[in-house]
């Protein structure tokens, strides 16, 4: 009779232990992985002139280049963080331009995409940065860009403006 009372108490153990550890492993495939979680960004709260703002951003943060927040879609705004409008949400501004990164050379010309302050190292007021915002407009004939939704444009060096940010 021992032996039957310890070998149901075994088998329950046994049942327990596998239960828990299916629970466990279905928890852990339907767990969101780093894959799907989505990159933050943020434009910054205060103004830089274009030779400071590689270092503007907040730690495990990086200027950003507009090819890494080109597609709003796998990005979250850190407005705990970052510039907020009062109809925002917790979304980005829109209408707000801040200095971004363009991928390019160095190059202090006037083209937006460009133009980089020669590589954010010149404040010189005929040298020229990049800068990007959100378009403000919806309309159609607005948002009808290579780099839709954002509309880029440049600013001389000598100017401050906030900063485009993304989670390193």
């Amino acid at each position: 009779m021992d032996t039957f009372r310890t070998g149901n108490r075994i088998a329950r153990a046994a049942i327990q232990t596998i239960v828990g550890l299916s629970a466990v492993v279905g928890l852990t495939f339907a767990a969101p992985t780093s894959a799907h979680a989505k990159t933050k960004f943020y434009l910054t709260q205060d103004e830089f002139p274009a030779n400071g703002a590689l270092t503007a951003c907040a730690g495990g943060y990086h200027m950003a280049s507009l090819w890494e927040i080109l597609e709003l879609g796998s990005l979250k705004y850190d407005s705990s963080r970052g510039f907020v409008t009062p109809d925002a949400g917790s979304g980005p501004p829109s209408t707000q331009p801040g200095w971004v990164r363009t991928g390019y050379y160095p190059y202090s010309g006037s083209v937006p995409g460009g133009a980089n302050c020669a590589l954010w190292t010149s404040i010189s007021g005929t040298d020229y940065g990049t800068s990007v915002m959100l378009e403000p407009s919806w309309a159609p004939d607005a948002v009808s860009s290579r780099i839709s939704p954002w509309r880029a444009g440049v600013f001389s060096c000598d100017r401050r403006l906030q900063v485009w940010c993304v989670h390193s």
